[in-house]
């Protein structure tokens, strides 16, 4: 049942990966949910995912791994940022009303957004019953030029995986 659940993942990443790099023109998307088994240490972890992603031709290094209190919202606003930025960049955006009636734009509304919505309700899926703690990777530099990346490690038990955001220009 895991092993199905992690398929759809890679699926849903795959799909949207797709997705994004037509509509980005110039800019190349890769989403990605590594697994790395037997993991010793986050730290050696974290080095070991910079080392064998794109990340490391940009030489960035390893600021700390950010425990994240609420990683829901905060996965969230990374994923309103990755799944829609390219739109916005070509005048295409979606508006509904707040609750006040203001306009905002579409994706920004958790309950509307149901792209991240599909990628959290198969990340809830897969990590059910287990005890995961959520890190933020953070890198110096941050982002490089037309590059930019962001990183979640979602550990379980002596298991992390790795959601990971890359865009190259």
């Amino acid at each position: 049942m895991k092993v199905e659940v992690y398929n759809r993942i890679l699926g849903y990443l795959d799909g949207l990966t797709n997705i994004i790099s037509f509509y980005g023109v110039l800019y190349s998307h890769t989403y990605r949910f590594v697994e790395y088994d037997n993991v010793n240490s986050l730290d050696e972890c974290a080095e070991r995912f910079l080392n064998e992603s794109p990340i490391s031709k940009h030489g960035a290094r390893i600021d700390n791994l950010r425990e994240l209190d609420d990683w829901k919202s905060e996965l969230f606003e990374s994923c309103s940022h990755w799944f829609f930025n390219v739109f916005s960049m070509r005048n295409f955006e979606v508006s509904i009303q707040d609750e006040d009636g203001n306009p905002m734009p579409a994706q920004k509304h958790r309950e509307s957004n149901k792209v991240f919505n599909g990628l959290l309700k198969l990340l809830e899926e897969f990590f059910e019953g287990e005890n995961i703690e959520v890190y933020k990777l953070m890198t110096e530099p941050a982002w490089m030029d037309e590059f930019a990346w962001e990183q979640f490690f979602f550990r379980c038990g002596n298991k992390v995986y790795v959601l990971s955001f890359y865009q190259e220009g």
